[in-house]
């Protein structure tokens, strides 16, 4: 069982995106500016129609913007895995830099795949999980459990099982995309046998890529946000002014994310790639672009 070398690997994750950041650049731009302009219409919608459906207690109003949402996500998706796959074949040397990159050849769709396939098994364990505490609960009340009895297991089993979900993502999520683009087999079982044993080692390199960024990111938010205004005088969120406030400066965070997507690109990936070379891969041939 190889380990996967902590320091290093950030080392490496650090120097690959701040060296690389003009052929990151280069290579995300363009899908980045697609991904971020569709989100901001698409979530401009959501928010519009979710006050409309709250001031008009009709939310089944809400049903064509959810699909709409649904279809931008897959839109998304399918940009970012152009996005990672573009990013994992420089960190690999499979490319150079460029002005400009828009690839959806076998690398991207098989990254695509993958990236849905995950997600669909992170939303079963998350059905399942919601179903679980349910029951729980339910059992609870029938046996006769005290609320405050009933309430504390509840929160032990969400824990436990946010747990598991959290455990499950690391462990397909850190080597997916180098998996995807430089090897030929499946994807998420590859992903899984190379990341075991190395659960919270990738966690301690994932807490040091991206703490620093959503620390600004959470700061940057929270100095916008205004909570006394949507706070009503029985302590209850006001959900109409949460979403008006949060609707006023998604222009702002949306050009945030715009502008941290080299890093929040390069970083993982270059921590992926590096990865992937000391667990004794390099040696796997890359396919080069295009292929």
């Amino acid at each position: 069982m190889s380990k996967i070398p902590v320091l290093a690997t950030i080392r490496a994750a650090y120097g690959f995106a701040f060296g690389h950041l003009g052929a990151i650049i280069g290579a995300i731009w363009l899908p980045m500016v697609v991904v971020s302009v569709t989100g901001f219409f698409a979530m401009q919608r959501y928010y519009d129609a979710s006050i409309d459906a709250l001031n008009s207690g009709t939310p089944a109003a809400m049903g064509p913007v959810l699909l709409m949402l649904l279809g931008y996500m897959l839109v998304a998706l399918l940009l970012q895995a152009i996005v990672y796959a573009a990013v994992t074949q420089l960190a690999l040397g499979a490319r150079q830099g460029g002005m400009m990159h828009f690839s959806l050849g076998p690398a991207e769709w098989r990254l695509f795949r993958a990236m849905l396939s995950l997600l669909g098994l992170l939303f079963l364990l998350a059905v399942i999980a919601a179903l679980v505490v349910q029951g729980a609960a339910l059992g609870l009340r029938a046996a006769g459990a005290a609320p405050l009895q009933s309430q504390s297991g509840q929160a032990l089993l969400q824990l436990f099982f946010l747990g598991a979900v959290i455990f499950v993502a690391l462990r397909f999520v850190f080597l997916l995309p180098v998996v995807a683009v430089s090897e030929s087999g499946p994807v998420l079982p590859r992903a899984w046998l190379l990341s075991n044993g190395n659960f919270w080692r990738i966690f301690a390199i994932y807490l040091a890529l991206f703490a620093p960024v959503l620390t600004l990111v959470i700061g940057i938010e929270m100095s916008l946000l205004k909570p006394a205004a949507f706070i009503a005088a029985n302590g209850t969120v006001n959900q109409v002014a949460a979403l008006q406030q949060m609707r006023a400066i998604l222009p702002l965070l949306q050009g945030i994310a715009f502008f941290l997507s080299p890093l929040l690109s390069g970083l993982p990936v270059g921590a992926a790639a590096a990865a992937w070379r000391m667990l004794g891969q390099g040696a796997v041939p890359v396919a080069p672009e295009g292929r």
